[in-house]
């Protein structure tokens, strides 16, 4: 007897609607470029889209940094433009907004929070986003998370639909520095990952390539004086040393 097996489900596709335009990006603080970008669900066999499903969502993409934000940032900048003010819009975009939930569902889905996994988010948000995020945003994320509990996964699959390639990214890589905060990834984590990666619409093949490097972080200098690892000081945007209580230049 031959056995056959048909591999088959769904992932999305993305492109692009009309012509663009230009808006105030709210990360690049200046008018760029933008692209009308669209997120439809195909079903496929073998990988092969066949047929289109729904859509699961549309997007803003500046042209210069990538950023995605919803739609209505374009309404935002439209109508303070008219009335002669300046552009207000969303201070980060989608993928930055997914990251920090993602982080924050990873840190709580043991029941506590230790103190060094609030240190740990405020670095690699800082590092992530190159600005200083403080401890307060990381707790009102927290805070926030509490408040509306959901699944990892299906939070993801909402996600999706308003991140181009290198938000999904940044958003599965987010999950994998959680998992890998003790040192290691058990099997019961990784496979977490890997539904994540999937749950972006991401092929299994991207998750896998994703997954295959280890998750970005800072890299740390060391003390001139000591020689111990220095460690970010988001509000002074500096990298300082504990021991020494100074600050290590660069």
């Amino acid at each position: 007897m031959i056995l056959f097996i048909i591999v088959y489900g769904s992932y999305g596709i993305t492109y692009s609607k009309g012509s663009g335009g230009e808006f105030h990006c709210p990360t690049c603080s200046a008018p760029r470029a933008y692209r009308h970008r669209r997120v439809r669900r195909f079903f496929h066999v073998f990988f092969i889209p066949l047929i289109p499903l729904n859509l699961a969502g549309e997007y803003v993409e500046c042209g210069q940094c990538r950023g995605t934000y919803k739609l209505g940032v374009l309404e935002t900048s439209k109508a303070l433009g008219a009335a002669g003010q300046a552009p207000v819009a969303p201070a980060i975009s989608e993928g930055q907004r997914g990251v920090r939930r993602v982080l924050a569902m990873m840190t709580l889905a043991d029941g506590r929070v230790e103190e060094a996994e609030i240190a740990a988010i405020v670095e690699f948000l800082s590092y992530a986003e190159r600005r200083a995020v403080t401890r307060e945003e990381v707790l009102a994320e927290l805070e926030a998370t509490r408040r509306e509990p959901a699944d990892v996964e299906a939070y993801c699959r909402t996600l999706m639909g308003f991140l181009n390639e290198q938000g999904r990214h940044d958003v599965l890589k987010a999950a994998q520095l959680v998992a890998s905060a003790d040192g290691h990834v058990d099997p019961n984590e990784q496979r977490l990952l890997e539904r994540i990666g999937v749950a972006l619409g991401m092929r299994p093949a991207q998750v896998s390539t994703n997954l295959a490097a280890a998750p970005p972080r800072p890299s740390a200098p060391f003390c001139g004086q000591c020689g111990a690892p220095g460690r970010w000081i988001a509000e002074h945007q500096c990298w300082g040393c504990d021991h020494c209580r100074a600050v290590i230049p660069l």
